[in-house]
């Protein structure tokens, strides 16, 4: 039974509870404790990288759970986050991991299984004023959706005290640089998108790049489209056509607009922004 065919207002209104793990780790704590939940564990973790701070949510999923990614596709509902404390803490946009596509009989969905994470940059006080000295108490609210056999939404407010020391701390600073590094890079000769034509019914997505295996595409679309799961019409070596139903209102047509596509090969994956153009006869 699926539950997200509802907005996500309608889910939280039907399934919402929060686990709260406000414990009180130590003062030089490279990771909060672990909370665990039917869907597997997760916890929070922060990082000095290059004199940007990070925080992670590090989740590794049980069997048979997954999670969403940004865009979830035709059902689930994409990861939200807001840090509740301290009050002058600042959330930069969410770093998500390349997504895979999973299919299951009702339109498929975009996310993630086993190991997943999130990485987040933040600041302790606003641009232009001074960040506060000593040890600080960092509480992330996460809500997130999570699905077996049913899916449904959770609220998990994690929490870990930092200090300077702490933010160095290697394997902390490794985990949310290898999160970094599963998110989708700018295209390049191995890997890009060559087209994407639209003949007022499909759109045609035309994936090119050295020793293609099994790519994947995910479009992003905006509140005014409605693009289908993406179909594999054409396979090469160097190419590979996904053909997708799309519509988009009138005032908003989707000839000339720039799409926002990810691609993933196996290991590999980029983002790309490309002007749709329109089918030629």
């Amino acid at each position: 039974m699926k539950l997200f065919n509802l907005s996500p207002v309608a889910l939280f209104a039907a399934v919402f509870f929060t686990i709260s793990a406000l414990l009180a780790p130590q003062a030089d704590a490279k990771s909060g404790p672990w909370v665990q939940i039917d869907a597997g564990r997760l916890r929070l973790v922060a990082a000095q990288i290059d004199q940007q701070l990070f925080l992670a949510v590090d989740f590794q999923l049980a069997e048979g759970w997954h999670t969403y990614w940004r865009h979830p596709g035709a059902s689930g509902i994409a990861p939200q986050f807001e840090l509740i404390a301290p009050s002058e803490a600042t959330l930069g946009q969410t770093i998500y991991p390349a997504p895979r596509f999973f299919e299951d009989g009702a339109g498929g969905f975009n996310g993630y299984a086993g190991a997943a994470g999130f990485v987040l940059p933040f600041a302790l006080a606003p641009s232009g004023t001074a960040a506060p000295v000593g040890p600080q108490l960092l509480t992330l609210r996460a809500m997130i959706g999570v699905c077996r056999d049913i899916c449904i939404p959770l609220t998990v407010d994690l929490s870990l005290r930092i200090d300077a020391a702490g933010l160095q701390q290697k394997p902390s600073q490794q985990l949310i640089a290898n999160l970094l590094a599963q998110r989708p890079q700018p295209p390049s000769d191995a890997l890009f998108i060559a087209a994407a034509d639209y003949d007022g019914t499909d759109l045609y997505v035309r994936v090119q790049g050295k020793a293609l295996d099994q790519p994947q595409i995910f479009i992003v679309p905006t509140a005014d489209d409605v693009i289908g799961p993406p179909k594999l019409v054409t396979n090469t070596a160097g190419e590979h056509i996904f053909k997708l139903s799309a519509w988009s209102s009138l005032d908003h047509g989707l000839i000339g607009r720039k799409l926002a596509i990810v691609v993933r090969d196996q290991y590999r994956a980029i983002e790309q922004n490309i002007e749709v153009m329109k089918t030629s006869n």
